[in-house]
């Protein structure tokens, strides 16, 4: 697994306008499920195999040159670990949350990726116009927060699986979500953003289902009530 940012400009348009060139490489995007995709406001972030992140880069960066343009410059920043090969964008996002948090007891809030309405950005970005992962078979995660953030939030799943529901406890409570144990080795992490209303504090009791768990052995639910 590897992550990286991409920017591709067209260089040499008549216009300062990139919607056409934009709007083509998130077609493309759209129509492969070799990498994961997301779109911000300063170019698209990728998550994948290295080798598919380079192939899908190669195709993209020759859209302005397929368009007429007479030069295509592109940017990649990659990122590839041993140490944590199966990192991916979200939980480089949820360990800097999790610093945040720890920092300061309940956690400061950080701004959610921009969401352009169109994609006629100046950096000539590329990407799914909403913000959220594209591709074939690859369903967008809900953010913020996703279920990466329950390893911070210190949520382990014990012998929970999808579709289990229980009454649990609420042992922890941040601005992210809650941790609702069913006992002292499994519990699950419910974001903010599927509370209703005021967000239970430490001690309330809360019904769950289990919405699904991660390949690190962390679960996200959801309130049955």
């Amino acid at each position: 697994m590897a992550t990286a940012d991409l920017t591709v400009l067209g260089l040499g348009r008549a216009e300062a306008s990139a919607s056409a060139y934009v709007a083509e490489i998130q077609r493309r995007l759209a129509a492969q499920d070799r990498v994961r995709y997301r779109m911000h406001a300063m170019g698209t972030s990728l998550e994948g195999a290295t080798a598919d992140i380079l192939a899908v880069v190669a195709e993209l960066h020759r859209v302005p040159l397929d368009l007429g343009l007479p030069r295509a410059y592109s940017v990649l920043k990659l990122d590839e670990r041993t140490d944590k090969p199966g990192q991916t964008l979200d939980d480089k996002v949820a360990s800097v949350r999790a610093l945040l948090e720890s920092e300061d007891g309940y956690g400061a809030e950080v701004p959610s990726p921009a969401r352009p309405d169109h994609p006629d950005a100046d950096d000539g970005g590329a990407g799914h116009a909403d913000g959220a992962f594209g591709g074939h078979d690859h369903p967008a995660p809900a953010e913020p927060p996703t279920v990466a953030e329950a390893q911070a939030l210190d949520a382990p799943a014990g012998d929970l699986r999808a579709g289990d529901e229980y009454v649990g406890g609420v042992v922890r409570a941040t601005r992210l979500g809650v941790v609702v144990a069913r006992d002292a080795g499994a519990s699950a992490f419910v974001p903010v953003d599927d509370l209703h209303g005021e967000p239970p504090s430490v001690g309330a009791t809360l019904a769950v289902r289990v919405v699904g768990v991660d390949a690190r052995g962390h679960a996200r639910a959801a309130p049955t009530g």
